[in-house]
């Protein structure tokens, strides 16, 4: 007997480890000057889940939360980026993550594995969901000065392994990651460690802003869901901007993608159809060079999403070699 429920326990741990080959990741839009119906991805984020071997999809804003309940039952996991989102924007970015949270915080108490990332802003959001007053305008965030534009390492805590993020770090990388200045930080506001979540949040690695104050720069909850203060994207893929892109800071950044789509492997979620999922995939739209940075640009009603001008260009670019070879006396050339 005692056999038989060991051998049950190894199938079923091999089962979870291979729930799916073929992992998608959902990428929440960022809101345009506060609008929602005009949103944004950086290509970065988009590029760093495939070099670790996930398929994209994004998540659009202002839908209801059935649409996102569909998208997280759908893809595999969900990255919430950086940006400059307001809370106070009306279906924007917050209102999008908070159901995105809330629903996957549902699936986590019936013992479902479905990995959610925060970086930056997706961080803070996640904080902020995190507190009983949490309409309390910025209650959770704090003023972090000096930090916007650096390169630091991480200072992590004594119990930093006992987590998802960070328990299978190699030698290499954790050397890395907290002796060299390798985390690209962008940003004004930051979390306190004095701040007391109502959820357990586990504090993995600090940091310090110019004025000698410590700030969170990556925690966890079980789940797992992770945030991280810190750009590991920008090091490799986007040049806008002075980042750490020597090969010790390219290698350490792939530990945080790689974690992503490695836990995404573990849950077998699925669209309802493969039409549905190929329509869904951001190889339906094209990204836009803004010099030295891309992005993916998206114009939307209120149920449905819209070519913008790049695609349409990609497409007659492909309609005109059939205009010339159907009319020899075009003058489309």
């Amino acid at each position: 007997m005692g056999l038989i429920m060991i051998l049950s326990s190894s199938i079923f741990m091999l089962q979870v480890a291979i729930a799916t080959e073929r992992p998608i990741i959902g990428i929440l839009c960022d809101e345009i000057d506060n609008n929602p119906s005009r949103s944004f991805i950086s290509a970065s984020y988009v590029k760093a889940v495939e070099a670790s071997g996930a398929r994209v999809v994004p998540i659009f804003l202002s839908r209801n939360y059935d649409y996102y309940k569909r998208m997280v039952d759908s893809v595999n996991g969900i990255l919430l980026p950086g940006g400059k989102a307001l809370e106070s924007t009306v279906g924007g970015y917050f209102d999008a993550a908070r159901h995105i949270f809330n629903y996957t915080r549902q699936l986590h108490e019936k013992g479902a594995h479905f990995p959610l990332l925060g970086i930056c802003l997706g961080m803070q959001a996640l904080a902020e969901f995190s507190t009983e007053d949490y309409d309390n305008s910025n209650s959770t965030l704090e003023r972090c000065s000096g930090v916007n534009g650096r390169m630091l390492p991480l200072k992590m805590t004594q119990s930093f392994r006992n987590s998802s993020l960070y328990g299978n770090i190699t030698p290499q990388i954790y050397d890395i990651l907290t002796k060299q200045n390798v985390t690209a930080n962008y940003h004004r506001y930051c979390i306190r460690p004095d701040k007391n979540l109502t959820l357990p949040w586990h504090i993995l690695s600090l940091n310090v802003d110019r004025e000698r104050k410590q700030f969170i720069s990556s925690m966890e909850l079980p789940g797992p869901i992770a945030g991280i203060q810190f750009h590991p994207e920008k090091n490799a893929w986007e040049w806008n901007q002075e980042h750490a892109a020597f090969e010790d800071a390219l290698l350490a950044s792939r530990h945080f993608y790689d974690w992503l789509v490695i836990e995404a492997r573990k849950n077998n979620h699925t669209f309802d159809d493969i039409q549905n999922e190929d329509d869904s995939l951001i190889y339906n739209y094209d990204a836009i060079y803004l010099g030295r940075e891309q992005i993916y640009r998206f114009e939307s009603t209120s149920t449905s999403q819209r070519l913008i001008p790049g695609q349409l260009l990609a497409i007659i670019s492909c309609l005109l070699p059939l205009i010339v070879i159907n009319n020899k006396y075009s003058t489309i050339r």
